[in-house]
């Protein structure tokens, strides 16, 4: 995984589907297991990785 991909991830920035993919196979999980959707306090939908 590259510097850049790291650093978005620390920031909460977006990550393309490869990344979140190449993730869950390192570590065997889903998706599911990784992500969390929350609403913002705009009440827009967004998602953060926990």
């Amino acid at each position: 995984m590259s510097q850049s991909t790291l650093a978005k991830l620390s920031n909460n920035e977006k990550v393309s589907m490869d990344v979140i993919k190449k993730i869950c196979r390192t570590f065997n999980c889903t998706v599911d297991e990784m992500l969390d959707i929350v609403q913002s306090p705009d009440n827009r939908i967004g998602s953060t990785i926990e």
